[in-house]
């Protein structure tokens, strides 16, 4: 068990008033420091033997003396939330690929399909369409906040903008409210997957009757009717005494074309799922990573107190342990 655990130790820390920290839990956006500054120091001085700690100390800035602005440049590279980025990437091409191949389907179904083999329109395929190009743009939006508020709660960064206690309370709230909404996104997007399956499969029944019907069966009379898939005409044109626009079936040379286009809208539709799946790993990311920001933030208030409270006890030291402000009252 480590010392800082034990019974002794607490009670300690707890008689002197202490506050205990415990180390910051992983975080994502590792110290860069790890993987570019400390490798090469030890590749320039391995092999080397020191006789006193003077000369690693040299040996040491030496190194560091004869890098370029270049090398430090690179160091910098902390600063970037990468699992932030990757978040945002993935959840642009999720939203891509699914609205992209879910809008070409339906264009498929409602012009090739409805419109040119049953000669009417369903308004409702058409609003569809609009909806998904509008959950594009807010997902996209949405994706570019939390990049940013990743931005704002790493490395460097994090300790100028929460530093003050109302600008870590304010960034620990957003952390929480995004957290919602992201966990919110996430459940609809895992809802929006499942209503996803239905249209596959829709596709695979027809292609099973089309396979048995219409591709290996020529002599076959089989007709597709829309009633056997729920979609009616409108029923207002027979209160005006006027047949409806259209037809209910297509038969003879039509069913060949009606399983083509089906055939070629199916494939989009099953794509389209693939992209919720990954639309809902990303936002799965970005919960852990917006999880992770709001622990960070919480414990800079932790170690802004700690640090308010060395350059008091420092300032005392300076003073021989009196008040420095004693004097101005």
């Amino acid at each position: 068990m480590p010392v800082r655990k034990s019974v002794t130790v607490i009670a300690a820390i707890n008689d002197c008033g202490f506050n205990l920290m415990e180390h910051q839990p992983y975080s994502p956006d590792l110290a860069p420091s790890d993987f570019r500054l400390l490798p090469k120091l030890k590749a320039a001085i391995s092999g080397t033997q020191f006789h006193s700690d003077d000369d690693v100390i040299l040996a040491v800035e030496g190194f560091l003396t004869s890098q370029d602005n270049e090398f430090f440049k690179s160091l910098r590279l902390g600063n970037v939330p990468f699992a932030s980025l990757i978040a945002t990437l993935v959840v642009f091409v999720g939203v891509g690929v699914f609205c992209g191949t879910l809008y070409r389907a339906l264009q498929i179904i409602i012009m090739k399909v409805m419109d040119n083999l049953f000669g009417f329109s369903v308004q409702w395929l058409e609003v569809i369409q609009v909806v998904f190009i509008v959950i594009a743009v807010v997902m996209a939006l949405f994706s570019i906040v939390l990049c940013v508020f990743g931005f704002l709660a790493t490395g460097a960064t994090r300790k100028n903008v929460y530093s003050g206690k109302k600008c870590i309370m304010g960034g620990s709230i957003s952390a929480a409210f995004f957290m919602v909404i992201s966990f919110i996104l996430d459940l609809a997007w895992v809802v929006i997957s499942c209503v996803a399956t239905i249209p596959i499969i829709i596709y695979m029944m027809i292609m099973s009757i089309c396979n048995e019907e219409v591709y290996n069966n020529s002599a076959s009379k089989y007709c597709f009717e829309l009633k056997h898939f729920g979609i009616y005409r409108n029923s207002t044109y027979a209160n005006l005494g006027v047949s409806p626009p259209g037809k209910d079936q297509v038969c003879d040379t039509e069913r060949r074309v009606f399983c083509d286009r089906v055939a070629e809208a199916g494939p989009m539709f099953a794509v389209a799922l693939a992209g919720a799946v990954v639309i809902i790993i990303g936002m799965t990311m970005f919960l852990i990573i917006l999880a992770t920001n709001y622990t960070r933030i919480k414990i800079s208030k932790e170690v802004t107190q700690y640090r308010n409270a060395i350059d008091s006890e420092e300032l005392e030291l300076d003073y021989g342990g009196k008040d420095p402000f004693a004097n101005s009252r």
